[in-house]
């Protein structure tokens, strides 16, 4: 199954973060600024949840996203959020929000209750889980697939090493959500892997390092007849290094073999019959 509503619900869940981020910092007023605090932390829990989505099922285990299963993996991220929305009674979520003045702009710092933390160690967990398996991709997969696990790694990595560094105040406390700033560059990094890797389209398989092994040539080619897999074989027959052919049309890449290439060139393409 395609990969792209999981893909879809997390960049909404980024944009919805730092749209909100910006908004809480264009009102003065503290009553107007705590609603898009509360809408922050519901869009920081569905990238996430997004994210963790997109990584199970691009890393072959989609079994965790049946509905029983994944709703469960869900529930204690998304039940803190309730929290979030009536704080005014209980304080559990936030204990406060303190009034800051910096520059002659406004900024609000939370003082964070038990809830959060609690979220905020789960939802820690869930981006481990997705870091280890894009790693373990990285390493175990080759050609284009690991080039693209490389990119959702790098994706995954950035926004929350910068969390961390946020949280932990370690460089002194910042006023904004220096996390929801990083998406731009993330966003930014991940077009290379949709548009010349294929993304959403091209998921590794269990047998790709059984393909890389055999001693006849072996060549994996998408629905539009471009490279996506061989193994070392295929490739000295193309006479070309591996980054210049993965991602090529197979036609051109094997053009030195008429016989071959004629083959290939009969293969359906996408969209046609």
């Amino acid at each position: 199954l395609s990969m792209a509503p999981a893909f879809a619900v997390m960049m909404s869940g980024e944009a919805a973060w730092a749209f909100f981020e910006a908004l809480e910092l264009v009102y003065v007023e503290m009553p107007a600024k705590r609603p898009f605090f509360e809408l922050r932390v519901a869009g920081a829990v569905t990238a996430i949840l997004g994210l963790l989505a997109v990584v199970l099922r691009y890393t072959g285990h989609a079994k965790w996203l049946r509905i029983r299963w994944f709703t469960a993996i869900c529930v204690p991220a998304v039940v803190p959020i309730l929290f979030t929305w009536t704080n005014e009674w209980h304080h559990l979520y936030w204990y406060d929000h303190k009034p800051v003045e910096v520059g002659g702009f406004a900024f609000v710092q939370p003082i964070y209750g038990p809830v959060f933390w609690i979220q905020f160690t789960y939802c820690y967990g869930l981006i481990a889980v997705s870091t280890i398996l894009l790693a373990q991709a990285v390493v175990t997969t080759g050609g284009l697939y690991r080039v693209q696990a490389a990119v959702m790694l790098f994706g995954v990595l950035l926004p929350w090493v910068v969390n961390i560094i946020d949280m932990s105040q370690i460089f002194g406390v910042l006023y904004t959500d220096t996390t929801a700033m990083t998406f731009a560059i993330t966003g930014l990094a991940f077009l290379p892997a949709l548009f010349r890797y294929r993304l959403l389209e091209l998921t590794p398989v269990a047998w790709a390092a059984v393909v890389r092994g055999m001693n006849d040539p072996v060549v994996v080619i998408d629905a539009s007849g471009r490279i996506v897999e061989l193994n070392e074989v295929a490739q000295k027959l193309s006479g070309r290094p591996l980054r210049e052919i993965l991602g090529f049309e197979a036609v051109k890449a094997f053009s030195r073999w008429p016989s071959l290439a004629e083959q290939l060139a009969l293969l359906p393409k996408e969209g046609e019959s």
